[in-house]
């Protein structure tokens, strides 16, 4: 899987999440100011990744991660992992 599916998957996930179009959203804006992802939007995002991928992601990095690409590379990061 590329980094490019990963962050397209992603980018699903968000819009699931958060009801909105993310599409546009450049991927190294802050997701909280783009599309007002608060702390429970963070949780639920946790969830659908890891349903998506099966696989086991802190909060704690998922807080940590502000743009879609902080997101991915993590995701990316574990699914390299799982490999």
């Amino acid at each position: 899987m590329t980094r490019s599916e990963i962050e397209t998957d992603i980018r699903k996930l968000l819009s699931k999440v958060t009801k909105r179009d993310v599409s546009r959203v450049p991927a190294s804006i802050d997701l909280t100011d783009a599309i007002a992802l608060d702390s429970l939007g963070r949780l639920e995002l946790l969830a659908e990744i890891e349903d998506e991928y099966d696989l086991f992601l802190t909060d704690v990095e998922v807080n940590d991660a502000k743009t879609i690409n902080d997101i991915t590379k993590i995701a990316e990061q574990h699914i390299l992992e799982e490999a």
